[in-house]
């Protein structure tokens, strides 16, 4: 197991570029940032490019980290001052992994099981939440519209999702590729809006759906708008106008059925 100690070392400047959305991007990987998170990814049989314990951690410990990996995964320890540089404020993980981003093709999206479409949203806690919300309610495909400005690998989704994020198939395409996706597989195309002329309780929920859910602030665009079969709403009471967009997921999701 090789140690790292310097920061001008290749691999730890790579790894240090993973805490941006850019360096995600351009490396196509993300880090993993907690022991639990790490055996989820493990179980789930995510790919991994590497793991990195602290240079100080205890020998069971870092043996109950890295027995059970792959051997095709590199193994590192860190310095404790990399570990700082790394994670220079908040709690300092224990293990770090370096995972590979893993997309679907939209291609191989089939009208066997319903799935949820994100657009645009822009708050990580909720996108990792409604990753979650959709493997718990059995929406084990989930498409991210290309125009959407959401980051699935910031370290909040990660650790919001609890490990959601290994288990669902992504996928990213642009809206005319889904529609015509869904219209080949005779999925119809469900849209949440404040003001939908249908409520949800009356949808039929025999067929196969494809659910959206647009931005925090401005909810679906006027293209994915047009581009759906159905635009729903949700019978609100008292004085409140919406909900947080994570809540309507688990709403809508439950009530349609998985």
């Amino acid at each position: 197991m090789k140690i790292l100690r310097a920061s001008k070392d290749p691999y730890f400047k790579r790894i240090r570029e993973l805490r941006t959305r850019e360096g995600r991007k351009l490396e196509q990987r993300f880090l993993i940032e907690d022991e639990g998170l790490l055996q989820q990814a493990l179980d789930a049989r995510f790919p991994l490019e590497s793991v990195l314990v602290g240079a100080h951690a205890r020998e069971e410990d870092t043996r109950s980290w890295l027995d059970p990996l792959p051997s095709e995964v590199g193994r590192y320890a860190l310095s404790e001052g990399l570990l700082h540089k790394l994670f220079p404020t908040g709690r300092r993980p224990r293990v770090v992994a370096v995972a590979k981003i893993r997309q679907q093709g939209i291609a191989t999206l089939t009208g066997r099981q319903r799935c949820l479409v994100l657009e645009d949203i822009q708050d990580a806690g909720n996108l990792g939440t409604l990753l979650r919300t959709a493997e718990g309610l059995g929406y084990s495909d989930v498409v991210m519209l290309e125009s959407s400005v959401s980051d699935l690998y910031n370290r909040i989704c990660v650790r919001a999702s609890m490990g959601s994020l290994f288990r669902v198939r992504l996928y990213h395409a642009p809206l005319g590729a889904l529609r015509a996706r869904l219209d080949r597989e005779g999925m119809k195309l469900l849209c949440t809006a404040p003001g939908g002329d249908g409520d949800l309780q009356n949808v039929d929920r025999s067929g196969s759906l494809a659910v959206a859910l647009g931005n925090e602030t401005r909810g679906c665009s006027a293209s994915l708008l047009e581009a759906a079969d159905l635009h729903v709403r949700i019978q609100m009471r008292g004085q409140v106008e919406s909900l947080n967009v994570a809540v309507c997921a688990g709403a809508v999701l439950h009530h349609l059925g998985g």
